[in-house]
């Protein structure tokens, strides 16, 4: 009986603490650093200007986007250093 029990670890909600580094839905890209033109002045509720395609299905109102005037754009967006608190770390991607 080994289905149920799958089926059942599928569907209930996990309780595991959730520590939120940043979900980038706001006008700015916090303490980030934003190093080149690739990554424009903010998060973005739209695709990009010179982006290839059209972005869709994305999680919230906002999210970041390396495409920013096309191919041509270079940059980084490096974070702060930060501590993983916990035995495992997550990406929305």
């Amino acid at each position: 009986m080994r289905l149920p029990t799958l089926f059942a670890s599928l569907i209930l909600p996990l309780s595991a603490t959730e520590i939120l580094y940043d979900a980038f839905e706001s006008d700015g890209f916090g303490e980030w650093a934003v190093e080149g033109s690739a990554f424009g002045k903010s998060p973005t509720a739209a695709s990009p200007k010179g982006m290839n395609g059209t972005v869709q299905n994305y999680a919230n109102a906002y999210f970041v986007s390396s495409a920013h005037d096309g191919d041509a754009s270079t940059g980084s967006l490096p974070s702060q250093t930060f501590t993983i608190q916990l035995p495992y770390i997550a990406f929305l991607i």
